[in-house]
């Protein structure tokens, strides 16, 4: 399908600090900072939708397929066909996320060699959600629909009719032909804060040795809230009371415009179509009202969307004792720490979970300790020349909406699928070596190559499963009429598995071009080049444990470049900046059956400038992606499928910053 996506987006933040210091032992200090974002996004898109339907009767299997181009991986990428069902929605999403943090501090001075700190910090962001609208209109039983694939990332959709006439599509209320439209309405709300607390004494033994410890606790939570309607399709006699005004689908319909500007798009390609309007249908119905009037139900609640009302807590409580030196071995200074951090984890987890008679609250705990070990080595064999050791234990821990009990269905139109949480997920954890070679030649100059390593012990993978609902567990009373428990499901959940391994390498050299004359001598440049080995164990298949995929690790390059380009004179700076990457995996396993999603190579390039006017005030500019590069992305590693194409174009950004 081809779609529009747009966004309108207002930034703004501030921030404020104090620092007090009633005597020369001891500072205190308050940090403030609030954000807040605005962003309207809105969805626009033309699609065969049948393809989507694996086994209803109106779905896929009663198209009739006329002619077809099958390639060497059995990919049907061209054919044309009778009976395809068509769709074209419009969807809204008001947004707003506002952020606030506060940090307080107190550095007191015992005594001249020993010390204490003490930080307390709490954040609170707030993602509101009011509007998550969608509409749709149908057009059944296409004849002479076709695609051609044979340029993967363009295909050509001829859709066998003009799909910029209103009068060309339905606003249907019936399942018999097809999907029936909806009217989806889906208003949410996510609260995450996160409160730390950290103390620590700091006690210098003698010039060799200097010993830390502490205690610190961190408590994250989330909760997560949505509404929906009880049902998502049209109310009865909806269409019969806009007939009754004699209002016709012309009347609360829009047309998309100008579409694919300069995306080179094949010859017959539509750049226009019709669209539902959702500001002209609510002002003819006010279906946003939430409530119920002489049109129907648009009530929401949350009674209707259980599975995403959830909420959990996570609290890790550690201790830590580090011992710092600093000493010359022979000639050679030799710098570093070796410390052990002792951490405990407790989750607490609420979600809604259906066991055959109706949804249920279902509140799970888990807890787990680990010890962390870790420990630093710097030797500068000769002067500015340093060599590097560095090894550690770590963990990475799920995101908490991963670790709720209890699952959401989406059994309306255009996908089937559910969601399900893990409470009982295991942390991420690796064991880390790092080797690095470090020269400083002069004044901002650095040349070094550094080796790394990770054993990874566990993992954390979202397993997607492509399955008949009558295989998933949950009872065919959660299914909306119309909708067989034959459909397949695209499920989702999380697991650990046992991790791979990762190394690799990277070479940096930075320099100010100060040997050159002026005005040359104000620029400078950073290069860096990154090359990466993984191979972690997935699971593809619904039996854990029946087997493992070996696989990159998700997000990861094999290799990358990056290169700064900077000038710096005075109150005035800017840098250009180029990022390459190869090739890399996004998601394992796929949806839909397959078994890799993944990004194609990219080379992006961005310019940054800043102008300090004075003090108190600072003006900037970004141009990003200025080589205007494409987000190309697949599916299934034999057949490379297009997964998305999208062009977002050239961005440029002005700000200015003011502070006193």
């Amino acid at each position: 399908r081809y779609g529009r996506i747009s966004y309108d987006r207002e930034r703004m933040g501030s921030t404020f600090s104090v620092q007090y210091q009633p005597f020369e032992s001891t500072t205190f200090g308050y940090d403030l900072l609030y954000a807040n974002l605005k962003e309207t996004r809105g969805e626009e898109f033309l699609e065969a939708i049948s393809f989507a339907r694996e086994t209803a009767a109106q779905g896929l299997r009663a198209t009739d397929l006329l002619a077809g181009t099958v390639d060497a991986s059995n990919t049907l990428v061209a054919g044309t066909f009778n009976d395809v069902d068509i769709r074209v929605e419009q969807r809204r999403d008001n947004l707003e996320t506002e952020f606030f943090q506060n940090v307080f501090r107190v550095d007191h001075e015992f005594a001249s060699n020993f010390k204490g700190e003490f930080t307390a910090g709490h954040t609170r962001a707030v993602q509101y959600n009011p509007e998550q609208t969608t509409l749709t209109f149908e057009r059944y039983d296409v004849d002479g629909y076709s695609y051609d694939y044979s340029d993967p990332n363009l295909p050509v959709f001829n859709y066998g009719f003009d799909v910029t006439n209103p009068a060309n599509f339905v606003f249907s209320d019936s399942a018999a032909l097809g999907d029936a439209s909806i009217i989806r309405m889906r208003p949410n709300k996510a609260v995450n804060t996160f409160l730390a607390l950290d103390g620590k004494l700091i006690y210098e033994f003698d010039d060799v040795w200097t010993f830390k410890g502490g205690a610190t606790q961190k408590t994250f939570e989330f909760t997560g809230t949505e509404s929906r309607r009880t049902t998502e399709a049209l109310p009865a006699g909806l269409l019969t009371a806009l007939a009754a005004g004699g209002h016709t689908i012309q009347d609360y319909s829009t047309t998309v415009t100008g579409f694919g500007r300069g995306m080179d798009l094949p010859a017959g390609t539509p750049t226009s179509w019709v669209v539902p309007s959702i500001d002209r249908l609510n002002d003819l119905i006010d279906f946003e009202c939430d409530c119920v009037n002489a049109f129907g139900d648009f009530r929401t609640d949350a009674i209707s969307s259980l599975g995403e009302n959830r909420s959990a807590e996570e609290k890790s409580t550690g201790i830590w004792v580090q011992a710092d030196f600093d000493f010359d071995l022979g000639t050679m200074p030799v710098r570093g720490n070796v410390g052990v951090r002792q951490v405990k984890t407790e989750l607490t987890s609420t979600g809604y979970t259906n066991f055959g008679t109706g949804s249920v609250p279902t509140t799970v705990e888990n807890s787990y300790s680990r010890t962390l070990p870790s420990a630093n080595v710097s030797i500068e064999p000769v002067e500015n020349l340093l060599v590097r050791f560095a090894a550690a234990k770590t963990i990475a821990r799920p995101s908490l909406p991963a670790l709720t009990p209890g699952g959401t269905i989406d059994a309306n139109p255009p996908g089937f699928s559910i969601n399900a949480g893990n409470p009982f997920l295991e942390p991420i954890e690796s064991t880390n070596y790092d080797v690095s070679i470090e020269w400083y030649p002069y004044d901002e100059a650095l040349f070094a190559i550094a080796f790394f390593q990770k054993d990874i012990d566990t993992f954390v993978q979202r397993l997607r499963q492509l399955i008949p609902y009558n295989q998933t567990g949950f009872p065919d009373s959660l299914l909306p009429s119309g909708v067989s428990n034959t459909e397949l499901f695209d499920t989702n959940t999380f697991l650990n598995t046992p991790g791979g391994e990762l190394s690799g390498y990277e070479i940096t050299a930075q320099t100010p071009f100060s040997f050159l004359p002026g005005p040359f001598d104000r620029f400078g440049g950073q290069l860096s080049y990154t090359s990466i080995e993984s191979e972690v164990s997935y699971v593809l298949a619904a039996t854990i444990g029946a087997g493992f995929v070996q696989a990159p690790l998700t997000g990861q390059s094999p290799k990358s470049i990056s290169a700064t380009l900077y000038y710096a004179d005075g109150p005035f700076e800017a840098r250009i900046s180029a990022v390459s990457r190869d090739e890399y995996l996004t998601l394992v396993p796929a949806a839909s059956g397959n078994d890799f999603e993944g990004k194609a190579d990219v080379l992006n390039i961005d310019f940054s400038a800043t102008y300090e006017v004075n003090d108190n005030f600072t003006l900037s500019f970004e141009a990003i992606n200025l080589t205007d590069q494409y987000d190309e992305r697949w599916i299934n590693s034999a057949r490379q499928n297009n997964l998305n194409y999208e062009h977002t174009g050239r961005e440029f950004v002005f700000g200015g910053r003011y502070k006193f």
